[in-house]
């Protein structure tokens, strides 16, 4: 039966070569080599061992997948009894080829241990590996994650042209002027270590397929989630701030409710750097309120992040799974979303409506999910004749003088007006807010006209009021 060895050149210098290596070369019937552009590399010609190099299909293949893809069907093709396939550095690091050859394999596979480029890396930057880092290829930035809260690697940097694209994916989590390291041929004689900034990288000429970056931990990173949450622990702890060491679940409702307003002005004044630091304030409720429950042992961020995500793979099967958009997407969504909180009644729906809601969208709320079980006007008219019947009770119950009457009757006219807003298609929320704006703006302009004829509003009169508030809205205001 083949016999299959994946061997690595080790570091840099042929003398991180194993010796179980070298007899394993030597014993090999077939022998494959990525690449010979590695330092080590010569130790086959010194020992007169045939090989056979991928370098020229290099050129062949347009990306690194289908590469990697063609020199792992051409080492599992291969009929000699013994073949080895070696690699620069270690197989067990940042090797797709050596990934696809583990996952296509019909015969035993050994993996010889070997000097990795990251003992290369520690050694050169006389730094203990133990103090937690984090390795990414660069050849994958788009299925790797950053970890500001350790070391990174970033291994693979063949050329400029990788060089930024690293750069600018760590820019995403970094400042530009982070201080990082290029490291070049590291644990070589040759080695080059270059300590510069971050939007510097790519206009390093030492950049070759033996470079890696470093980027070093520090505690000024701010860019990192994780970071972020480990800025409201370090609030919340013994030697934190007071007012957050003392806020629980229920202290912090209004200021959610606070901040997802001030959030909503801003998007509404199209004030995107305003907008920017509001989402930064809403975030801290979440993180404030994931790190309290995090405290009495409830639930982590991690399962708030868990719980919404598989929501929407969940609720977005035409995304997800293998199914096309149906036609009445809302009433799959409705369906998706009933059977996640196991209603049994209309009336379940109903009351699980958030009651903290601001009244005029939490009556429209009420009534569409009403709508949905059957119960509604006929249309915006029959609605519109509803709201002279209740203008009619409230006047009643003001005429008796029944503070509780007039209470109850003033809320089931609005209730009325509210059906009659929303069966015409108006966002009842929206509609007031815009007509408080348009008061305020009207408000506005009749004070300067009244300051403008040397007047105070509150000393002309209603009758003179009411003259200038018409010319006002004459002009359009």
């Amino acid at each position: 039966m083949k016999q299959l060895y994946i061997l690595g050149f080790g570091c840099a210098e042929k003398g991180e070569i194993t010796l179980r290596t070298l007899e394993t070369l030597k014993q090999s019937d077939k022998v494959y080599v990525r690449t010979m552009h590695h330092p080590a590399a010569e130790i086959l010609r010194e020992y007169s061992i045939n090989y056979t190099s991928f370098d020229d299909y290099y050129n062949k293949y347009e990306d690194f997948d289908s590469l990697y893809e063609a020199i792992a069907d051409t080492v599992l093709a291969s009929k000699e009894a013994v073949v080895s396939y070696i690699v620069p550095g270690s197989a067990v690091f940042a090797e797709k080829s050596v990934v696809n050859i583990l996952k296509k394999a019909c015969c035993p596979v050994e993996i010889v241990p070997s000097v990795s480029f990251l003992d290369g890396i520690f050694a050169a930057l006389k730094t203990d590996a133990a103090n937690s880092f984090k390795l990414i290829d660069a050849l994958r930035l788009d299925e790797q994650t950053v970890d500001t809260t350790t070391t990174n690697v970033i291994c693979q940097v063949y050329d400029k042209d990788i060089a930024s694209d690293v750069k600018l994916y760590l820019m995403e989590k970094y400042e530009d002027d982070k201080q990082i390291y290029l490291v070049t041929a590291a644990s070589a004689n040759n080695q080059k270590i270059s300590n510069i900034k971050l939007y510097e990288l790519d206009r390093c000429d030492e950049i070759n397929h033996l470079s890696c970056v470093v980027v070093p931990y520090e505690n000024s990173d701010t860019k990192d989630f994780y970071a972020f949450m480990n800025i409201i622990r370090k609030l919340r702890s013994e030697n934190g701030c007071p007012w957050d060491k003392a806020q629980t679940h229920k202290s912090l409702i209004p200021y959610i409710i606070e901040e997802a307003y001030e959030t909503v002005d801003a998007i509404e004044n199209s004030d995107t750097d305003n907008m920017c630091e509001e989402l930064g304030d809403v975030l801290l409720q979440i993180a404030l309120h994931s790190v309290i429950a995090e405290e009495n042992a409830e639930f982590r961020i991690s399962d708030v992040i868990k719980i919404v995500s598989e929501k929407m793979i969940r609720r977005h099967p035409h995304v997800f799974a293998d199914i096309d958009l149906p036609k009445d997407y809302y009433k799959m969504w409705d369906e998706i979303k009933a059977e996640e909180h196991s209603y049994k009644t209309h009336t379940q729906q109903l009351q699980a409506i958030a009651k903290s809601l601001p009244a005029l969208i939490y009556a429209q709320k009420l009534q569409k999910k009403a709508s949905k079980a059957g119960m509604d006007f006929n249309g915006v008219d029959e609605a519109i004749n509803k709201i002279p019947e209740e203008l009619k009770e409230f006047i009643s119950a003001l005429q008796s003088g029944n503070k509780e009457k007039i209470n109850e009757e003033a809320g089931d006219l609005l209730f009325a007006a509210v059906n009659a807003i929303r069966l015409a298609d108006v966002n009842a929320e929206d509609a007031l807010k815009k007509a408080s704006a348009k008061f305020l703006k009207r408000f506005e302009k009749t004070e300067q006209l009244c300051c403008e004829n040397g007047e105070k509003m509150e000393n002309i009169g209603n009758t003179k009021l009411n003259e200038y508030w018409e010319a006002i809205k004459k002009c359009g205001f």
